[in-house]
């Protein structure tokens, strides 16, 4: 398992449209959105990886090449607009792939951390500076 996603999307067909997957959304602590699936403008993102994924099958087949490496390939090249796969943001870790990849987004990723790591030991500093200049100060109180 690599975690529980905050959200779940489904067009609300039977496996998600029950009182069983209520329950089980509300036991795991995760939100369920309803998207109907007559609508695509609604249902975008998902139309849009389904005619992906039918093109880059359809691509293999005539070009006779292996569909699960073409898809593999898809799930490990970045997205535009972000540093990470779809397969490294749902799995948290580096994937492999035949395709060269580019160093340049190692050391953007490298620079990303740092710079996180970096605010969270501004913020933290910050937070024990409050604690002792108001000894009565409930740090709980930032976090709501």
């Amino acid at each position: 398992m690599q975690g529980i996603s905050l959200k779940l999307i489904s067009v609300g067909e039977p496996p998600f449209h029950s009182r069983d997957s209520d329950n089980f959304s509300k036991t795991w602590k995760f939100k369920h959105v309803n998207v109907s699936a007559k609508y695509p403008k609604s249902n975008g993102k998902v139309e849009r990886t389904i005619q992906n994924v039918k093109q880059i099958l359809r691509k293999a087949l005539t070009d006779s090449k292996d569909s699960y490496l073409a898809l593999s390939l898809c799930r490990t090249t970045p997205v535009l607009g972000s540093i990470y796969s779809p397969g490294e943001a749902l799995m948290n870790l580096k994937l492999s792939t035949i395709l060269p990849s580019l160093s340049i987004l190692k050391g953007v990723k490298t620079r990303l951390i740092t710079t996180i790591r970096k605010s969270i030991e501004i913020v933290v500093l910050c937070l024990n500076l409050i604690e002792e200049l108001c000894p009565n100060y409930n740090r709980e109180v930032l976090r709501s």
